[in-house]
């Protein structure tokens, strides 16, 4: 079973690459083939307040400056992770730290190529992590107990080396990830609330048993509604197989329709069981955000905000990316009509955390 999964994955690194060879990797939602335009997003709720930057200890002695996805392993460890970090990472300036976290089979260096966020962190000025996961495919552990997911353990000492390598403000440090990286960036927020200031889990925001945060955790989730690997309304549609390089699913192809409850079970509930942590009131609102997409929000305490991008018709995929465009044999339609990274860079830069 090891051995077919590892030759799974192989071929679907294969066939990510190949579209790293045909498409541009460039997060941006405007493309020759799409004449939809961005949203501008109304904030509705009320911003935390100017918080001083918390210096971490690598400021004033770090050696590293200007990075782009730089191979580095944690010390004493095989683990690695790709960095990014801007022209303006001078070593004295505290900076907003991003990790992200890739997918299930996908691993950093395919994840790199399609969410682009270390070009949005060149731009917007905050430094890029995106570390690898372990085991054959490459995955992360998810939940909140330490016992069984161990990657609780491996993200409390990549913050440590990151914080004492570079220069990096403690108290604006964010984590997204798609698929099975959202389920992981999702537990954060349930057991490190004191040192991620808010989460934007890409297709397949989650909520565990034992989540216990110290304090809302603000969030920004997204899903599509025809997404055949993680359905709209839980459990794993027929994409995984085809995700995996199943021989059973040489003639799948992605839903282009689906039939769904947008209040219903499955990444509904868990985006409204984050509300409800949170304190937020339970009923939300829902208004356009662009044609194709629902924007949902929740009345909740300063802080804790939580808000849900429905994508109407959109698969398993990073909105506004034209690599996942590329590769919609596998991951079904990508939503063009908005950049996922300049979303969720607009959502992070709402909130701070005190940081222990």
């Amino acid at each position: 079973m090891i051995r077919r999964l590892a030759v799974s994955a192989v071929a679907t690194v294969a066939v990510m690459t190949t579209v790293i060879g045909c498409s541009s990797s460039e997060n941006n939602a405007s493309s020759s083939s799409t004449t939809e335009t961005r949203p501008t997003r109304a904030t509705t709720t009320t911003q935390l307040p100017d918080q001083k930057a918390v210096p971490s200890s690598g400021c004033g002695t770090t050696q590293v400056l200007s990075v782009k996805e730089k191979k580095t392993f944690l010390d004493d460890s095989n683990r690695w992770y790709l960095l990014s970090t801007p022209l303006t990472h001078d070593g004295d300036t505290p900076l907003p730290l991003v990790v992200d976290f890739h997918g299930w089979t996908e691993g950093a260096a395919i994840h790199s190529k399609l969410g682009d966020l270390a070009t949005t962190g060149d731009e917007e000025g905050f430094i890029v992590v995106q570390p690898e996961g372990t085991d054959v495919p490459v995955r992360w552990g998810f939940g909140t107990d330490p016992k069984i997911n161990t990657d609780l353990e491996f993200v409390t000492e990549l913050l440590d080396e990151l914080e004492a390598k570079l220069c990096v403000d403690r108290s604006r440090v964010y984590a997204t990830g798609f698929s099975n990286g959202a389920m992981l960036s999702s537990s954060l927020a349930c057991v490190m609330a004191d040192r991620f200031a808010a989460i934007a889990p890409v297709a397949g925001v989650s909520m565990f048993d034992g989540c216990k945060p110290t304090r809302p955790v603000p969030v920004l989730a997204v899903h599509g509604t025809a997404d055949d690997i993680l359905k709209f309304n839980g459990g794993g549609g027929a994409g995984v197989a085809r995700l995996a390089g199943s021989e059973d699913s040489a003639n799948d192809t992605p839903a282009e329709t689906t039939e769904v409850d947008i209040n219903g079970p499955g990444y509904p509930a868990a985006a409204q069981k984050w509300a409800d942590l949170n304190g937020c009131k339970p009923d939300p609102t829902d208004s356009k955000f662009t044609d194709s997409v629902i924007r949902r929000t929740w009345d909740c305490p300063q802080g804790g905000d939580v808000e849900f991008l429905i994508v109407n018709g959109g698969g398993h995929s990073w909105p506004g990316s034209r690599f996942a465009a590329a590769a919609s044999s596998l991951l079904g339609s990508t939503d063009m009509s908005f950049s996922i990274n300049d979303e969720m860079w607009k959502f992070f830069s709402r909130f701070t955390v005190q940081p222990k």
